[in-house]
C-alpha cells in the first residue's frame, strides 16, 4: 500500500503558525475482509512546513477500519492508527513522540440518500517537549447526503 496526503487547518490558532504537514506512507496490508476492511502497518515519512524552518519526520505505524451492518439500514464502523516518531531532522519542542487516534460511528439511514451519524473520536499524543501526554474526546452527530450523479 502506498499513501499520500496533506494536513493543514483552515485558520492558525491565537499564536501558533497554521500546521501544513506533507505526509506519505509505504506498507503492508495485513489484512482485508468483509468486516476487517483494512488493517496494516507502514513506515511514515513526514515534510513539515509549519515553521520557517522545515522539518523532516521519520515513525511507524499501525492502522485500522472495521465496519458492520445490521439488518435495518445502520453501519457500525471503527477506524484509528498508532504513530510512533522516530527520526527528527532538527528539534521542535511541539512535535509529536507518538499519536494514538480512534474513531468510532453508527451510521443509521433516515432516507434514500440521507443518513444521520453519532460519533466517538479520541486522540492521545505526547509531545517532545512535554512531561505528560495530552488527550481529546469528541462527541458529535454527522448528516451525510449520498447519491450518485449520472454525468454523461
Amino acid at each position: 500500500m502506498v499513501n499520500a496526503e496533506y494536513q493543514t487547518e483552515f485558520t492558525a490558532n491565537e499564536d501558533a503558525p497554521r500546521m501544513k504537514v506533507l505526509r506519505s506512507k509505504a506498507g503492508l496490508k495485513l489484512f482485508e475482509g468483509v468486516f476487517i476492511k483494512d488493517l496494516y502497518v507502514a513506515g511514515v515519512a513526514e515534510y513539515d512546513m509549519t515553521y520557517p524552518q522545515h522539518v523532516t519526520k521519520s515513525a511507524g505505524e499501525i492502522g485500522w477500519r472495521f465496519e458492520a451492518y445490521s439488518d435495518n439500514d445502520v453501519k457500525f464502523s471503527t477506524d484509528g492508527y498508532y504513530r510512533k516518531y522516530f527520526s527528527f531532522s532538527r528539534y521542535v519542542g511541539t512535535d509529536l513522540e507518538y499519536d494514538l487516534s480512534l474513531n468510532a460511528r453508527m451510521d443509521v439511514k433516515i432516507a434514500k440518500t440521507l443518513s444521520l451519524g453519532p460519533y466517538l473520536s479520541y486522540r492521545h499524543a505526547k509531545s517532545r517537549q512535554a512531561r505528560s501526554a495530552g488527550s481529546n474526546l469528541t462527541i458529535g452527530v454527522s448528516f451525510a447526503y449520498s447519491d450518485l450523479f449520472r454525468l454523461f
